[in-house]
């Protein structure tokens, strides 16, 4: 009794360790083509489903159940996967079942359900959203009955239409509608047990009345599958494979799976054969039933396959030796158990020796072959080279690079699902390349379009217009090839088995010759697929609409290099989660050094850019170079931008800059529409308040807290320590649900560590959020400059008034919720006064003294600069955060040199300095190169960033009106 508990207890974890490492990394990769196919099939209606179906080349009962899964489970890469996982898992059980009841022990069955556990074969077939464990699992149920009604037949007991009989007529019909290579299985069993009941002189009767059953079961959908497999649907696309290298291909696949190079594995290999070959005599010489059973059970559709793959049709691919696989590893056991079943004949009058030397060898045996399938999992799971085609990055990068007017040709064209599982914009047009007439130049969305075969037979699909398969010529082709190059800019091509569809390069060899490739990206996987983005004809011959002009020079010598000439404007009118469109349209007017990018990107009032609305990218693709045009020639530049969501509504602009990719520095600019030195200001948009069922940004903490009208629903904070004065950024987002009162003010301040600057509340009141709206709410919080160092907790409150909102959900009876901790370090503080060359002490509003300043060249010329030291001391802790503003002033008034900065150019502000402290800024004060000779002003003061105030100056040689404190007269020569 002990003994038969443990060996459930092993059983049930060989199963956990199956179902953990089946479970691992479940969803992880892209679907390659045939998965995505399955999720086409399980999404449509079940009508539409069966219609679909009969004109591809797999029966319908996998995408049925996967149909029901996916209504409660959805679609993700995960979800899609359970099934197989599922079926998976359930293979180790049943394998385990039918092993006791065919060779009537329980170790073989226990070892091979160890060995099935970790083995990558099966690992790898339980996470691919295909058909294949359903069918093994289905072949083994049917398996089990066939053999329980073979071994009530022997025993003379009746078998006809009883219930291992229903059983096996069941499960045979459920692995036809599944997969029709179980056909084969179904044929290599039916072989054995021919000769299993001519050599027991054991009626036929019953197994006919079976396979009559069977067939009925079926007979609905065998027409479909007759004239599929007579005449199919498809292409070609498996190719003669030598019987040497199928055999070969199989038992490495069932030894340590797909994912190791045979030569690799040679060796081992040549034992695993060695131990299967002892494992089949051994249980041959019990019973040569058992043993004709299990081999004919793996190698009888093996053999079936290859004599049809050599002699009439190349049916051939390991992936379809998967549903015979199982039994394989039952007869693997019985090897590995049979030296045991010697050691212990020997040894029996020793009987702890012979149990050790039991123990020791097959744990020996179970950890080579685990650390042999480690290496193979490890590639499976992460060596790029078995990775499957991974088309989930090429649609993540189209969807980031697509602009309205694009076309994707999908050659081979039936390879569409993938693009429809996986591209999340808009789909303005979809179908055949041939069936395209009217351009769409201006739809808001990709337009896809889809080769068909260039060769093949014309059955192709059978003549059906809806037919993922068709014929079509390559002079069709071209003339609808040039048909797009007249009227789109920019084509995408997805190549994926376009050698099966057009073997020539018809296709290919027209791109080459007629368009420009700016984009090409090869997908990690075996079918070597590849994203392909092409210039063609129309992009040369466009115009902007508008017309603008600016130069951008290279940023050492100020040479002009690129020009902008105008573009094709956005949308005035966006919401949040939008994307904005436009065409740049750029010209090379001389050679320049290095790589160029573009960077674009919205600016709202304050000047901030929001950062998920950046573009940054190489204007023409990394494959185009604007290094690589002629000079003069005029070039579109598509740009697509996002809106971010949840962008508070209001007036926006769009900037633009030129930059090197090697060092990062910005390209001058010159244009009237230049908004410092290095942007432009393209152009404005007005922003309208964002749903709020919209798909929520990205947040570092999503929360879920009911404040009044409010929902807070999450938040984003820096990670990284900040000083005392150090101002940082906090995001908040907001689900608003009714009109808010102007009196509602949402507060990051507690008085302690942290103030606050109030966020949008201070320039759009709350009584202007909209409802039914998402909003983002930016927080600019400085940590008190007499904060100590430690960790301090960032909380919110919302206030009405002077009295916090009490929360509501879980927070409820709260007033507060703690967004996190913020790690606050003291910056190095000086409270010694520093040395000046000239003292002035002079008091800026009873708040701040300049103590005095140094001039270190004061041999001035025009185009030079003059560096200026400042010692500041804090009175008290400034109430503003202020900005200097040093102005060098000529003869005329007029000023020829100027420079304003925060201390430490930001990192210093005022609004942080501690009451004692002393300041010391030392920076660099241009002198404009057209500064005539003569004596000139040298002007300080503070101003107040936001409403340009100045602050008043106590001191003699301040100016009362415009404050301003003169330090001293220069000369300029």
């Amino acid at each position: 009794m002990k003994r038969r508990t443990n060996e459930w207890i092993l059983l049930l974890l060989f199963i956990l360790l199956g179902a953990a490492l089946r479970l691992h990394r479940l969803g992880a990769e892209s679907l390659w083509y045939d998965e995505t196919v399955s999720v086409l099939l399980a999404t449509k209606p079940i009508g539409a489903m069966l219609v679909h179906t009969a004109r591809d080349i797999h029966p319908p009962l996998y995408y049925l159940l996967l149909n029901v899964w996916v209504r409660f489970a959805g679609t993700s890469e995960f979800a899609v996967a359970w099934p197989s996982w599922a079926a998976g898992v359930l293979l180790l059980p049943a394998t385990y079942m039918l092993g006791v009841r065919v060779l009537r022990r329980r170790d073989m069955p226990l070892i091979a359900v160890a060995l099935l556990s970790i083995a990558p074969y099966h690992i790898w077939y339980s996470q691919e959203v295909r058909m294949y464990t359903l069918g093994a699992l289905w072949a083994l149920l049917a398996g089990y009955a066939a053999w329980g009604m073979l071994m009530r037949q022997q025993a003379g007991e009746p078998v006809a239409r009883g219930r291992q009989w229903r059983f096996f007529v069941l499960f045979s019909a459920l692995g036809l509608y599944t997969l029709y290579y179980f056909a084969f299985w179904l044929a290599a069993i039916g072989i054995a047990l021919l000769v299993i009941l001519w050599k027991q002189r054991l009626a036929l009767r019953p197994w006919l009345e079976a396979a009559a059953a069977t067939l009925l079961l079926w007979l609905p959908w065998l027409p479909i599958a007759v004239r599929q497999a007579i005449e199919p649907p498809v292409p070609p696309w498996r190719g003669a494979v030598p019987f040497t290298t199928m055999l070969l291909e199989t038992v490495t696949a069932l030894a340590f799976g797909q994912s190791v190079q045979l030569e690799e594995v040679m060796a081992w290999l040549a034992i695993v054969v060695l131990l299967y070959l002892i494992g089949l005599a051994a249980i041959a010489r019990r019973s040569w039933m058992r043993a004709l059973f299990l081999a004919a059970w793996t190698w009888g559709p093996f053999l079936l396959i290859a004599l049809i793959s050599l002699t009439v049709l190349p049916l051939y691919h390991v992936r379809y030796m998967f549903i015979y696989s199982p039994p394989f590893y039952l007869v693997l056991a019985a090897g590995m158990v049979t030296p045991v079943w010697h050691i212990a004949r020997r040894l029996s009058h020793r009987r702890r020796v012979a149990q050790g030397v039991a123990v020791l060898f097959l744990g020996g045996a179970f950890v080579v072959w685990g650390a042999l399938a480690g290496v193979s999992l490890n590639n499976f799971w992460y060596n790029p080279a078995y990775a499957a085609d991974d088309y989930r990055s090429a649609m993540r990068h189209l969807q980031e690079l697509w602009t309205p007017g694009d076309v994707l040709l999908v050659n081979a064209g039936y390879v569409y699902p993938v693009v429809n599982y996986y591209f999340k914009g808009p789909i303005a047009w979809q179908g055949r390349l041939t069936a395209y007439r009217e351009p769409l130049t201006d739809a808001n969305g990709l337009i896809v379009l889809q080769t068909g075969s260039l060769e093949g037979a014309p059955s192709l699909g059978w003549g059906n217009s809806e037919s993922d398969f068709y014929l079509t010529s390559p002079e069709e082709t071209i003339t609808h090839l040039e048909h797009l190059a007249q009227h789109h800019a920019r084509l995408w091509m997805l190549r994926a088995y376009d050698t099966v569809t057009d073997p020539q390069g018809v296709i290919r060899a027209w791109l080459e010759e007629h368009a420009t490739l700016f984009y090409d990206e090869v997908l990690t996987g075996e079918t070597n697929a590849r994203l392909q983005g092409w210039l063609l004809d129309a992009a040369w011959n466009r115009t902007p609409r508008v017309q603008q002009n600016a130069v951008f020079t290279e940023p050492d010598t100020n040479r002009p290099i690129i020009e902008l000439a105008g573009y094709d404007p956005p949308p005035d009118i966006a919401r949040g989660g939008d994307h904005l469109a436009m065409t740049l349209y750029v010209r090379r007017l001389d050679d320049f050094a290095g790589t160029l990018r573009l960077s674009m990107g919205i600016f709202d009032a304050t000047g901030r850019q929001w950062p998920d609305s950046v573009r940054d990218f190489a204007p023409l693709g990394p494959q185009l170079l604007l290094n690589d045009l002629p000079v003069g020639k005029l070039v579109p530049v598509p740009v697509r931008m996002s809106v971010p969501v949840g962008l508070p509504p209001d007036g926006y602009e769009v900037r633009l800059k030129f930059y090197r990719a090697e060092d990062g520095r910005s390209l001058g600019v010159q244009s009237f529409i230049a908004v410092n030195n290095e942007q432009i200001r393209m152009a404005g948009i007005v922003v309208l308040p964002t749903p709020a069922n919209a798909p929520l940004p990205t947040m570092t903490r999503m929360l879920n807290v009911e404040v009044g009208p409010l929902e807070l629903l999450g938040v984003t904070m820096p990670s990284r320590s900040f000083q005392p004065g150090e101002i940082f950024e906090v995001e908040l987002l907001w689900r608003v649900h009714a009109p808010l009162p102007a009196s509602l003010t949402p507060s990051l301040a507690d008085g302690r560590f942290f103030d606050d600057d109030g966020g949008l509340a201070r320039r759009l009141p709350l009584d202007r959020w909209p409802a039914d709206a998402l909003i983002r709410d930016i927080h600019h919080v400085m940590v008190r400059p007499d904060a100590p160092p430690g960790d301090a907790p960032l909380a919110l409150r919302v206030m009405q008034g002077s009295v916090p909102i009490e929360l509501g959900g879980l927070l409820r009876g709260r007033n507060a919720v703690n967004l996190g901790t913020i790690t606050i370090v003291d910056r190095p503080r000086l409270f010694e006064e520093p040395p000046v060359d000239v003292r002035m002490d002079a008091d800026f509003d009873g708040e701040i003294t300049l103590v005095g300043y140094t001039i270190e060249n004061a041999d001035l010329q025009p185009g030079g600069s003059l560096t200026l030291t400042l010692v500041w001391k804090a009175e008290r802790r400034p109430s503003q955060r202020y900005k200097v503003f040093t102005h060098l002033v000529g003869p005329q008034g007029n000023i020829r040199g100027q420079r304003d900065l925060e201390p430490g150019d930001g990192t210093l502000p005022t609004i942080g300095w501690a009451p004692g402290e002393y300041v010391v800024m030392t920076y660099d004060v241009p002198i404009a190169a057209d500064a005539p000779a003569g004596a000139y002003d040298l002007r300080v003061g503070l101003y107040n960033p936001e409403t340009f105030a100045r602050v008043p100056i106590n001191h003699p040689q301040a100016n009362p009106q415009e404050h301003y404190l003169s330090l001293t007269t220069l000369e300029i020569r």
